[in-house]
Order: structure tokens, then sequence, then C-alpha cells
């Protein structure tokens, strides 16, 4: 019986790695992109580790006010993903302190896609880091 729950551990971390990869190739390098071709509107992003179907995702915009354009393109890349198989939830904020990102999201606790760890609206940053 042991040997059992054992191979099933085993299975189900394989499973896990196996859809960890797929979420990194695909539905992160695909955001990672995206933000780089829109560096004029976004200053960061931030994912949270999925669980389960959903994804949820916080875009940090270049400006302290809503820009109902980059709405439309956050719409747009919803799109992108759901027809891919990606159900992810978007969500756009003017650019803040982290204290105010905390309100919405932990940034120390989520995988940061785009943007400087140490100040978002630094220009030229785009590194991915999961953490």
């Amino acid at each position: 019986m042991e040997a059992g729950k054992a191979v099933a551990s085993c299975q189900g971390m394989l499973a896990f790695e196996r859809f960890f990869k797929q979420f990194q190739d695909e539905f992160l390098a695909h955001l990672h992109q995206w933000c780089g071709r829109n560096t004029s509107r976004v200053t960061a992003c931030y994912a949270l580790m999925p669980t389960g179907a959903d994804m949820r995702v916080f875009v940090i915009g270049a400006t302290p006010r809503m820009d109902f354009e980059l709405s439309d393109m956050i719409s747009d890349l919803e799109l992108e993903f759901e027809e891919k198989g990606w159900r992810a939830d978007i969500v756009q904020l003017p650019v803040s302190t982290n204290e105010m990102l905390m309100s919405f999201f932990n940034p120390a606790e989520s995988i940061q896609v785009y943007g400087n760890s140490s100040r978002a609206s630094d220009e030229g940053s785009s590194q991915l880091r999961l953490s």
C-alpha cells in the first residue's frame, strides 16, 4: 500500500513539473514578450502562481492614471491566451509604490514577468524572474 502512495506522489509531482514547464514556456514567455513590445505603456508585470485553471496577472502601467488604450490591449491579450487554452484574468494597475501594490497582491510572493525588481518604472528593464 505504501508503494502505491509513493508512486501516486511521484506521478503528481511529475505532472506538476510538466504543467509548470508549459506554464513558463507558453504563458509566461508570451506575457513577457507582450510586455516587451509595449514598454511605453507597461513598467512591470506580475503573475500569481496558478492555483487552478485560471491565471491571475497584474500589469503595471506607465502612468498614475488608468490607461484605457492599455486596457483594450490587455483585453486582446486575454483573448489570445483564451485561444491558446489559458484562462487569464489580467488586471491593469497604475504605476505606484510597492505599498500600494500590496493592497492587490504581494510582489514578493509573485512571479515578476517583466520590469525591474527595485523600481518598476526604471526604463530598459525586462527580466523574467521566477521566485
